[in-house]
Order: structure tokens, then sequence, then C-alpha cells
């Protein structure tokens, strides 16, 4: 038990300094396969709805000429046959395409996890022209534009209870950031 209130205590220190970060909200929705050693030996299909925050810290940086953010995130939500779920997790934001990898622990089922995400073109870069004619058209403007992302995860757990009998979850998603 000490260990599982460590790991909270850890994970969830991002969260406290806020000061200086910008705050992102976001739904999640994604559908998976889960490698599973029990009640029913193999591929197990899933999929899972969250809300989230995404924490991008101020302090930028560059990593082969490219500005990057360090980038803290935690989601909590629904997700069949498991019931609930919520990971929290660790990376950065490439803030020329929006793409991200963050690591992290899914809490329950049980797993760890990498997650590469690739920012649509609709918010983290230029507009086209073509975009910007049309919003223009409707009286809106760029901040208009609802930001998402597509992302692909990988995890890996114990298979054993916490880990809802599971090995491995390999998933897709689409994230939608609201204000």
């Amino acid at each position: 038990m000490r260990q599982v209130l460590a790991l909270w205590v850890i994970l969830l220190l991002p969260a406290t300094s806020s000061a200086q970060s910008e705050r992102l909200y976001f739904f999640d929705s994604n559908v998976g396969s889960a490698f599973i050693d029990g009640f029913f030996e193999g591929w197990f299909p899933g999929a899972s709805i969250l809300g989230g925050i995404r924490q991008v810290s101020s302090n930028r940086f560059e990593i082969n000429g490219k500005p990057r953010a360090r980038i803290w995130e935690a989601e909590l939500g629904f997700a069949a046959p498991a019931g609930a779920t919520g990971k929290v997790g660790v990376g950065f934001l490439n803030e020329m395409t929006g793409g991200s990898t963050t690591l992290g622990v899914r809490l329950f089922p049980l797993h760890g996890y990498i997650q590469k995400a690739f920012g649509t073109r609709r918010c983290e870069r230029d507009v086209s022209p073509r975009m910007k004619r049309r919003l223009e058209k409707r009286g809106r403007d760029r901040n208009n534009l609802r930001c998402s992302d597509w992302y692909f995860t990988f995890e890996v757990g114990g298979g054993g209870e916490w880990s809802f009998d599971s090995y491995s979850i390999v998933s897709v998603g689409h994230r939608m950031f609201f204000d």
C-alpha cells in the first residue's frame, strides 16, 4: 500500500506546480486490444472514454532544433471491459507539429505505457489561406478551431489481478482539447 501511495505522490507532484504552466482539458476516446491470459486467452478488444488534463511547462527547450515543452497528463474515465480506467504520464510536446511522446502508468488495469501522439493541422500549425477564408466567411477566426490529436499507445502489464489478467495493450485514440 505504501508503494501505491508513493507512486501517486510522485506522479501527481507536477500538478502542484501550475504557476508556470498552461492547462489544457480534453476528452479522449480510444479502442484497442489486450493480450489476456486468464478466463479468456488471447487478444481481447476494448474501448474507453476519458476526460483529462494536460499541463504544458512554460520552460521551453530545443531538441534537434525543434522547440519542445515538458508535459504532464492525467486522465480518468470509463472502459470496457474493465469498467473504469485512469492514467498519468510525463513527456515532451513538439510545439511545431503538436505531436507528443509520453511515458506513464495506467493505474487500472495496472500497466506501464508509452504513447506517441500526432497533432492535427487544425491548431498547432499555421492555418492555410483556404481555411482562413472559410473561417472569415463565417465570421470566425483561428481561435474557433478545436485542437485535437491522434495517438497510438503500447502498454505492458503484469498479467495478474491488478492488470486485469492483461500482459499488453495496444490502442489507438483521438483527443479533443477545449478551453
